[in-house]
């Protein structure tokens, strides 16, 4: 296999894992669907900085913005669902509850942003 040929199947990979799990999550709402999202985005932005010298073009640079702009955009649902896990006390876990809505609703609007579409 040759290194592109490898970049093309990781990158597929990931693409697949993100918009899989990005129907999961408008289905359900489920913290793990978020989680493999942002796994996938990670992963993604991995193969981009292992195969660099082999993909760095004038669109590379902007590719890369727009990985982190999504990842950051799904970040603080995902870190609320981690605290949400650790609190056992009710009273704490309210507020938190809240928190986590708008942050649910943030990202499924990041999702829904042509700006997303855009980079897929």
């Amino acid at each position: 296999m040759t290194a592109a040929a490898g970049f093309q199947a990781i990158a597929y990979a990931c693409l697949r894992q993100f918009r899989l799990n990005e129907a999961i999550l408008g289905r359900t709402g489920a913290a793990d669907a978020l989680h493999q999202l942002r796994v996938a985005l990670r992963r993604l932005r991995s193969a981009l900085s292992i195969f660099k010298p082999i993909l760095a073009d004038a669109r590379f640079d902007a590719v890369r913005v727009e990985l982190r702009w999504i990842t950051a955009a799904l970040g603080d649902a995902r870190n609320i669902d981690v605290l949400l896990d650790r609190i056992s006390d009710e009273s704490l876990a309210l507020p938190l509850r809240e928190a986590r809505e708008r942050a649910y609703a943030e990202a499924r609007h990041a999702l829904e942003a042509p700006r997303l579409r855009a980079l897929m």
